[in-house]
């Protein structure tokens, strides 16, 4: 399938101004990566940003603690920075899937059986989904999560037993 989009069809990060991003790590640098945000260190980023921005004191001092608080919703601080981390992940992979032209997203690793269904009641896809003209392409394609723990080993032993299977491969 392709699809007639460019690199510069994707978003011009306007998240920056929503999270405070002169406030994040390696914004002195002039430039926060996509990783330093989206990542379980990601969310106590946002949290510690947030926090400043709202001149509030940091309730929690370690990830763990944070991403339960999130989860729960017990803190809304907490909360709010999870609302924006699954913004900007929504965002990030509509750019991909769009820059890419691929025809579903697959969510896996270790943040996608955190969030639990978290993220179908966040702003990811809707954010997902807004890129201007392509909107309505975006509204048609897939979203899957992976929830196997171990989604490596399991399509590795899949593969084995195939081959197995049919042969192909052995010595």
């Amino acid at each position: 399938m392709s699809a007639a989009v460019t690199a510069g069809s994707i978003g011009a990060r306007p998240w920056r101004r929503a999270v405070g991003w002169l406030l994040l790590p390696g914004a002195n640098d002039g430039r926060v990566s996509v990783e330093r945000i989206l990542s379980g260190p990601g969310l106590f980023s946002l949290y510690g940003a947030l926090a400043r921005i709202s001149d509030e004191t940091p309730a929690f001092a370690d990830e763990r603690s944070l991403w339960t608080a999130a989860i729960a919703g017990s803190d809304p601080l907490a909360r709010q920075a999870l609302d924006r981390f699954c913004s900007i992940l929504g965002s990030v992979c509509g750019d991909i899937v769009l820059v890419q032209g691929a025809s579903a997203l697959v969510l896996a690793g270790g943040i996608v059986p955190r969030l639990g269904d978290i993220l179908a009641g966040s702003h990811f896809v809707a954010r997902f989904r807004q890129k201007g003209r392509f909107t309505e392409r975006m509204a048609g394609i897939p979203i899957f999560r992976i929830l196997h723990p171990q989604p490596g080993l399991l399509g590795a032993a899949a593969a084995f037993a195939e081959r197995q299977a049919t042969g192909v491969g052995s010595m």
